[in-house]
């Protein structure tokens, strides 16, 4: 079988499996963009049950991808904002519970559930997320190196670093994590905004306007990379993981006018190197496998690594929800059948 087949069967695999998932009932989407599922509904290997029958978001949808009804903040403001950006769900209560009563049963996606989504769901829908507390929990930044270490990770994989409270001055943090740079993160945010590579007081100024606690950490000279990764409990008390290709992830790209840790993009075009590759992949299974003996978690999210030219991998980052960039099959089939704790159908 060639690979275009070979992609094509399992597409057609994941559509079936999407369909069985939702036995009927509409998909509703909750996401900033509108038309965020496009590229699994449009072009190329188009699953057409992945067009949203309602769409809930910030911005207007994009009239080439359009879900099948949309409703946008943009279209109350008229305007594009950082305030809208960051409080457009509330805004939007009393226009998303007149569409969501129109409809049965819905099955309702987003990047991770809160009392607002599952109040937009009400008693007869489902939030197909992961719970936004337990999200807090296992991106909290600062205890990504005990979550490793929790999970069994070996220690020649992790990045030496600390946890702490207050930011010291640089050369102590230097002392401690053996670089000149230093990377200070914080929080559980997305998108690069609650990490700073420091090389100097005044970026350790910077750094310190966090709110700490704090994980300071060694800086690895490498590739910036995104994995996306599955679990579903297998029904006989433990979870079956899936792991996508890792990417090779475009960040530090100033020109766009976005951070120096976000992302401008994934890229798969470039294959790892396969010992590099089967290392990420037993990290990626210890830390599933982790998660669910401690938190009974499974679901999809995101595992960032550094990729060095020595062909080294360093996990960096965990983004538990369901921000994950998989090629295929699409996020939205994927946490469909998680939900319903059933094996996809696609290998």
């Amino acid at each position: 079988m060639t690979d275009l087949a070979q992609m094509s069967a399992i597409v057609d695999q994941a559509r079936e499996g999407l369909a069985a998932a939702l036995a009927g009932r509409p998909l509703v989407t909750v996401e900033r963009l509108t038309s965020a599922l496009r590229t699994s509904y449009t072009g190329p290997a188009a699953i057409e049950e992945l067009r949203p029958t309602l769409s809930i978001g910030c911005y207007r949808a994009w009239p080439a991808a359009m879900p099948r009804t949309a409703a946008a903040a943009e279209d109350h403001t008229l305007i594009r904002s950082t305030q809208e950006r960051h409080d457009w769900l509330p805004r939007m209560r009393r226009d998303a519970d007149r569409h969501l009563r129109t409809l049965n049963r819905p099955i309702v996606t987003a990047w991770y559930a809160t009392p607002l989504l599952r109040d937009l769901a009400a008693a007869s829908g489902t939030v197909a997320a992961t719970d936004g507390e337990l999200r807090d929990t296992i991106e909290a930044k600062p205890a990504f190196n005990d979550l490793l270490r929790a999970a069994g990770v070996p220690a020649t994989v992790r990045i030496p670093s600390v946890r702490v409270d207050r930011l010291p001055d640089l050369a102590e943090l230097r002392r401690a994590v053996g670089t000149n740079t230093v990377v200070v993160q914080s929080g559980a945010t997305s998108g690069g905004r609650g990490t700073v590579f420091v090389t100097s007081e005044r970026d350790l100024d910077d750094a310190a306007r966090l709110r700490g606690p704090y994980r300071v950490a060694a800086f690895v000279d490498g590739w910036s990379s995104n994995t996306t990764v599955l679990s579903v409990p297998d029904g006989q008390g433990g979870v079956s993981v899936y792991v996508d290709r890792p990417s090779h992830k475009s960040v530090g790209v100033a020109e766009l006018g976005i951070g120096p840790a976000k992302s401008a993009g994934n890229d798969w075009s470039r294959p790892w190197p396969t010992g590099a590759a089967t290392v990420l992949v037993e990290c990626a299974e210890r830390i599933t496998e982790w998660a669910w003996r401690r938190h009974r978690a499974a679901g999809l999210f995101g595992l960032d690594a550094i990729l060095t030219a020595e062909g080294h991998v360093y996990p960096n980052e965990i983004n538990w929800r369901n921000q994950a960039r998989p090629r295929c099959p699409p996020s939205t089939s994927s946490v469909a059948a998680c939900r319903r704790s059933s094996p996809p159908t696609w290998p």
